[in-house]
């Protein structure tokens, strides 16, 4: 499994925008990505326009599965992105055998 954590910093007044954009993205990959196993939004308690993702897939084939669908590539890329003050990628291998 490969945990992603992306932390998005919302340009000053796109929240509403960026959170249906992320709505409309996360609704399109619980529907066609099976190798994406949670998809799950947090905000900070601190900046409402600070974002986390948390995405978890059953390995890299589905991560790069993930990053060449059409809707990552119109959604986050297209719509999203250019939305963002800042976004930061981390990518997580599981620390502990299950």
């Amino acid at each position: 499994m490969i945990l992603l954590l992306a932390r998005y910093h919302i340009a000053d007044g796109k929240r509403d925008e960026v959170v249906g954009q992320i709505r409309e993205m996360k609704a399109r990959v619980e529907e066609t990505e099976p190798a994406c196993l949670a998809y799950d939004v947090w905000q900070s308690q601190d900046d409402p326009d600070v974002l986390v993702l948390h995405e978890v897939y059953a390995d890299q084939a589905g991560v790069d599965a993930h990053r060449e669908t059409a809707h990552f590539k119109e959604i986050v890329e297209g719509r999203i992105v250019p939305n963002l003050k800042n976004r930061a990628r981390e990518f997580f291998d599981p620390a502990l055998d299950t």
